[in-house]
């Protein structure tokens, strides 16, 4: 059962660091890329504090725009960990449940940002709009 678990991790660290790359800096994505990465990021974070046997906590989880690198290369570290975790740790059910909706997520904001860049970059804050 772990093997699924293990693709769709490798699905999320490949595509978390892809995601990173193609954002430049002081750029967000489109609202619903944002939802989705920081969702994703916040499932699989969940995972791995429980496999650490640590109480999962959402300390600082910011769910605003322009946290998509940040959650991208948030979600490519916690990735990287599940990885190495599942090799020697039981998966639950919710587990497994958590890192497919997060793979499902990552897939289709990856998906989205390589067919159009231009549709789903944003590069000016809200507050900071010119006149």
């Amino acid at each position: 059962m772990n093997d699924v678990a293990k693709r769709n991790t490798k699905l999320l660290l490949r595509y978390s660091k892809l995601i990173s790359s193609k954002i430049p800096e002081r750029a967000g994505l489109v609202d619903w890329m944002e939802d989705y990465l920081a969702v994703a990021q916040g499932s699989i974070s969940r995972v791995v504090h429980a496999l650490r046997n640590q109480p999962a906590t959402l300390d600082n989880y910011n769910n605003a725009k322009y946290m998509a690198k940040a959650n991208a290369g948030l979600l490519h570290q916690y990735a990287q960990e599940l990885l190495d975790l599942l090799e020697s740790k039981y998966l639950q059910d919710w587990m497994h449940s958590k890192i497919s909706i997060a793979a499902s997520l990552i897939d289709d904001v990856y998906h989205a940002l390589d067919r159009a860049p231009s549709y789903a970059l944003t590069f000016q804050r809200p507050g900071n709009l010119k006149d």
